[in-house]
């Protein structure tokens, strides 16, 4: 589909998403006038891409709606040091046939974002082992070493805290950032890339690139960071954090990726929203017509969930959250509706038929709750049921009364949270 020249900046500034931008003026001017090559790099210190990525996905996405050419940058040896911006350590070492197990997993998420729909603008996905394992380390310090002074490299607020850091620095984070611009430089030179975005953490590894290109190349290039979003504890979403909401299924189940969507605050909502709508060539006439969902939030769970998990799956995401919230008796469910929460990977414990538990052992032993003394407040306050029946006595103990179709319990906490009791026989 073919879309007229927009000036994408002045839009991603309306969605508060641009944090920082360099030379903005004449990058606005040149992809009014021209299509550009964009890229941005994805370390693979993981097995499998998070929420997070889904900005820089669906910004490039975006770009090439729009004419312009992407590049994914994987950095097969970037990832062998580890980016140290924003860390109070050092990250752990990986090795390298770890490194291509995670590449080859990571290529595989990235590839569900583009198609090969775009023939002239087709997005081109590169690994940067391929131009650091050839290169000799003399050639490198000949080549970015000496453009830059350690003096002015100690300036910056990245090494200065890590420097205050009891653990200080090593050499090999130390040389990350040039690594980095040696990497905008390549794909400036092989395939004319003239704007990097990035994560707002990545302005100080963005300039250095910049600056490399100048004094290597005489030319001016641009630089783009986008603010981060966080995770329910307020830290950015990293592949080595906690309480991620990981692509990978195995590691993030699509029923709790579904909720995420369900769950998130009003504003990264709505910025999630026009980057969905405007990255995805079906999904622009909304905003062009500004035919807008009533509750974003639904609408992303939804169309975003079938993005990484497929249309089966979103619909049945769709289906089993709309009757565990909807539902008032459990007499309601299905036993499809149960085998169907287990393909969603929804929250569940396997409990052992052959000895009796109380509430207060569930609650615990399910993690719903850290300990007896809060399950018994809970029960006090009535914000216990069990398959949708309030708990009022804290004595409370499970028999085969409470087995649906033989199998399943439903406890929950409050309105939002449950869990799924699988009795089972342990042998």
């Amino acid at each position: 589909m073919k879309h007229e020249k927009r000036n994408l900046i002045k839009i991603f500034k309306e969605l508060k998403l641009i944090d920082q931008l360099i030379h903005e003026k004449k990058l606005v001017q040149t992809i009014l006038k021209k299509n550009i090559t964009l890229y941005c790099g994805f370390d693979p210190t993981s097995d499998s891409l998070h929420v997070g990525h889904l900005i820089p996905l669906f910004l490039l996405k975006t770009f090439q709606n729009f004419g312009h050419k992407p590049i994914i940058l994987v950095g097969g040896a970037t990832s062998l040091i580890g980016d140290p911006s924003f860390r109070d350590s050092e990250r752990s070492i990986n090795q390298v046939d770890q490194i291509e197990s995670w590449t080859r997993k990571i290529y595989n998420q990235i590839g569900i974002f583009f198609d090969s729909n775009h023939k002239k603008n087709k997005a081109i996905i590169v690994n940067n082992i391929e131009w650091f394992e050839r290169m000799k380390i003399i050639d490198f310090l000949t080549t970015v070493g000496r453009n830059f002074s350690i003096k002015n490299m100690l300036r910056k607020e990245l090494i200065k805290n890590k420097l205050e850091n009891r653990q200080g620095i090593s050499f090999s984070e130390f040389s990350y950032s040039l690594l980095q611009a040696y990497d905008f430089y390549k794909l400036y030179t092989d395939y004319h890339a003239s704007l990097q975005i990035g994560g707002s953490d990545q302005w100080s590894n963005i300039i250095v690139g910049i600056e490399l290109i100048k004094k290597l190349s005489r030319k001016e290039v641009f630089g783009l960071t986008f603010s981060l979003i966080t995770n329910s504890i307020g830290r950015k979403f990293g592949k080595t954090e906690k309480n991620n909401i990981w692509l990978d299924p195995k590691k993030t189940s699509p029923y709790c990726f579904y909720q995420f969507w369900i769950n998130l605050d009003d504003r990264n909502a709505q910025m999630f929203f026009y980057l969905l709508l405007m990255s995805n060539s079906t999904l622009i006439h909304n905003l062009e017509m500004k035919k807008y969902p009533k509750k974003i939030q639904y609408f992303l769970a939804k169309k975003v969930t079938e993005i990484i998990h497929g249309k089966y799956l979103s619909d049945m995401a769709h289906d089993i959250s709309k009757k565990i919230f909807e539902y008032q008796k459990i007499s309601q469910f299905k036993e499809e509706d149960f085998r169907n929460f287990l393909k969603l990977g929804v929250p569940k414990i396997e409990i052992d038929l052959s000895r009796r538990y109380d509430i207060q052992e569930i609650l615990v032993k399910s993690k719903l709750l850290d300990s007896k003394s809060q399950a018994r407040n809970m029960i006090e306050n009535h914000s216990i049921s069990v398959n949708f029946h309030p708990c009022e006595d804290k004595r409370f103990i499970f028999s085969e009364n409470e087995q649906i179709f033989q199998r399943y319990s439903i406890v929950r906490k409050g309105k939002k949270d449950f869990i799924l009791i699988v009795w089972k026989k342990v042998k």
